[in-house]
């Protein structure tokens, strides 16, 4: 697979992480206008001034909003002013730094070095773990580029075989999501229930890639993939037959143009009451239907609620095909499960 540049990897697989170091770069900004702009400048003077009165007034949504009022003595003059601060330490009688005009010393504001100071810290503090996800991604993408090379596949890892033996049948699979919403993980079994691929999460990240284990019990093999964060997709109707809202990297790669070069499409082909259902082609030939169904997916199951099988359920498909490995299948619906797919194709 070729190998993206750091920006680009740490852009894809690290969402969250990408809002780290837009909030920290923001809070930054934040710290240096305050900084700059902060009434301890030379335009203001330093006095001392008594708390007199707070006044608590709560809004009919039970928001309370407190009024803080000072005294102070300029060339002995005593001024009696509203504050345009409040702090949880404040209380009457309490002595404060307050800073006023002295071109007009009824302009009086209270101190904003502690706001500056948390906007420099928390904007360090998520500058910070933005960068580290940036440091992580781009390790575990690393590490996937290098278990890639190990296992001596300068090819896709998943392909289809023109030659292929197909099934003379249509058979119906059943995809589900295993509920667990720390660990998410997906799998497929037959109509007897016996699970044929699994997609294992064995590492959760909040900012770096997710790890998980694909074990295909047809062939008994496994395989590690890095997965990215959900994101936008650069895709269009002009790249891809459904036009993708959202997109992950799928080994440092973006999962749809990684399904593009085995050949293979998806279009959104149908929508009803009961869920989406999307045409998987191989070279521009239907090969497999994949229809969203309740989480009751099996039939059996579904027919025993009578309300309930009526309510999509996203993370669980009907995948019907005469394909006979299921590997790549597994893929596409492990694609849609984690993305959007636009209805403006339909």
């Amino acid at each position: 697979m070729k190998e993206q540049s750091f920006f680009k990897r740490w852009w894809q697989g690290s969402k969250i992480g990408r809002w780290f170091v837009v909030i920290g770069i923001l809070l930054l900004a934040v710290g240096v206008v305050l900084l700059f702009t902060s009434p301890s400048s030379d335009k203001f003077v330093e006095t001392t001034a008594e708390i007199v009165q707070i006044i608590e007034e709560r809004s009919f949504d039970d928001e309370v909003t407190y009024y803080t009022f000072v005294e102070y003595r300029v060339d002995g003059v005593l001024y009696r002013q509203q504050l345009d601060t409040y702090d949880g330490t404040f209380y009457e009688g309490k002595q404060i730094t307050v800073y006023f005009n002295p071109e007009n010393p009824s302009e009086v504001h209270g101190s904003t070095t502690s706001f500056t100071l948390y906007a420099f810290i928390a904007g360090g503090v998520c500058l910070l773990i933005g960068i580290a996800g940036m440091v992580i991604v781009f390790t575990q993408a690393q590490k996937a580029d290098a278990s890639q090379s190990i296992a001596g596949s300068s090819a896709p890892q998943y392909s289809i075989s023109p030659d292929r033996t197909l099934s003379d049948t249509e058979t119906t699979y059943y995809y589900q999501y295993n509920r667990k919403p720390v660990m998410q993980g997906y799998f497929l079994e037959d109509k007897n229930r016996k699970k044929l691929i699994e997609a294992e999460m064995v590492k959760n990240s909040l900012l770096g890639q997710y790890e998980y284990k694909f074990k295909n019990y047809q062939n008994a093999t496994e395989r590690t993939h890095f997965v990215g964060h959900t994101t936008e997709s650069s895709l269009g109707a002009a790249d891809f037959e459904a036009t993708l809202s959202s997109t992950f990297t799928f080994d440092g790669v973006d999962v749809w143009k990684y399904l593009q070069t085995l050949g293979v499409t998806v279009s959104l082909s149908g929508l009803s009451v009961g869920g989406v259902t999307h045409t998987v082609y191989y070279n521009g030939k239907e090969i497999a239907s994949i229809k969203q169904t309740s989480v009751y997916v099996h039939e059996e199951d579904e027919e025993k609620h009578a309300v309930a099988k009526h309510v999509p359920a996203h993370g669980f498909y009907r995948i019907t095909t005469r394909e006979t490995d299921l590997s790549v299948l597994f893929l596409v619906t492990f694609a849609l499960t984690r993305t959007n797919v636009s209805l403006s194709r339909m």
